[in-house]
């Protein structure tokens, strides 16, 4: 059973938005709603996106989507011959009337990669993986920290494996390694060299 399940804040519209999302991502359907019986409005709804689920919920406009909490939906070759194909027609998909973060194209850590806010302002990272890469979940939960929160990462990935038992790092890769030059002089909210650049984990299993 999935212990730890995403929720997404609307203002309204989940109903159109898990429609939208069971209709444009691989192997996703709605598994759950539930409507304000005054009105008949959604409330709450599930979707099931290749065995994750994310919770929707019409809160009001209190909260709004930002980049720092992104999905990174990883399109495999190794398990689907439709890949790369898959990957474009969800990229068009969710580009449409949508604001593009990083182009769709190919980069140094991926030969095709588009980061994409959806009509609805949430952020979804597509990757079509190698086969010298280990297998990965197809949607992975991606938290960006930076600005105030820059240099933040390791304190807060450390933290969340303490606090959740099943919980193990993965990869660490910091700025130095990569390569980056050290800037004494910089502001703390600039990358420093120590700082993590990339980190994985499993968190409560998963």
């Amino acid at each position: 059973m999935q212990k730890i399940v995403p929720h997404l804040w609307f203002d309204k519209n989940i109903a159109e938005a898990a429609n939208f999302y069971a209709s444009t991502l691989p192997n996703t359907q709605v598994v759950n709603r539930f409507n304000n019986p005054d009105t008949g409005e959604d409330v709450t709804a599930e979707i099931d996106i290749d065995g994750y689920r994310i919770a929707l919920i019409n809160g009001g406009p209190y909260a709004t989507p930002t980049p720092a909490i992104s999905f990174f939906l990883n399109f495999d070759p190794a398990t689907s011959d439709d890949a790369e194909s898959d990957l474009r027609r969800v990229w068009e998909a969710l580009s449409h009337d949508g604001s593009v973060l990083m182009n769709l194209g190919e980069y140094p850590f991926s030969s095709l990669y588009g980061w994409v806010a959806d009509r609805f302002g949430f952020n979804w990272q597509l990757m079509l993986t190698s086969a010298d890469q280990d297998p990965r979940p197809f949607v992975v939960p991606s938290l960006m920290y930076c600005g105030p929160a820059q240099g933040k990462a390791t304190e807060a990935v450390d933290g969340y494996i303490r606090l959740f038992d099943d919980s193990a790092l993965g990869i660490r890769v910091t700025y130095d390694a990569m390569g980056a030059a050290a800037d004494k002089n910089s502001p703390e909210s600039v990358p420093q060299p120590s700082d993590v650049a990339y980190s994985d984990f499993q968190l409560a299993g998963q």
